[in-house]
C-alpha cells in the first residue's frame, strides 16, 4: 500500500489508521492487486480530502470524500470503496452464474 499526502504531514497514528482501515477492505477482497491512498488538507477550507485507488480483478476503482474530521473522512472513503468492491463481487458472481447456466443448457 502506498500512502501519500499534500498540504499536511501525516503522523504515525494517521498512517496506522489508514493501514488499519485499508486492511479491513483487504479482508473483504483478499485479491486486491494494489492500493494507493492520497490524503490532502485544504487549509483555505479547513477540510481533508481522502482519495483511495484500488486495482482489483483487472479493474481500477476510485473513491473520494471530503470533510473536516480526518477519521470520519477516511471512514466514509473506505465505506464507499467497500461498496464498490461488494458491487464488483456481485457482478462477478452473476456473470459466473449466467455462464454456468448457459453451459448447463448445452
Amino acid at each position: 500500500m502506498n500512502i501519500t499526502s499534500k498540504g499536511i504531514s501525516l503522523t504515525e497514528s494517521m498512517k496506522e489508521l489508514v493501514s488499519e482501515r485499508v486492511g479491513h477492505l483487504a479482508s473483504h477482497a483478499p485479491t486486491l492487486d494494489s492500493v494507493r491512498c492520497h490524503i490532502s488538507y485544504h487549509d483555505s477550507y479547513q477540510e481533508f480530502e481522502c482519495e483511495l485507488f484500488v486495482h482489483h480483478e483487472k479493474r481500477d476503482l476510485f473513491a473520494k470524500e471530503r470533510g473536516r474530521d480526518f477519521k470520519q473522512t477516511l471512514s466514509h472513503t473506505c465505506s464507499a470503496m467497500s461498496h464498490q468492491l461488494e458491487k464488483q463481487k456481485t457482478q462477478h458472481s452473476k456473470k459466473h452464474q449466467n455462464h454456468n447456466a448457459v453451459n448447463a443448457e448445452k
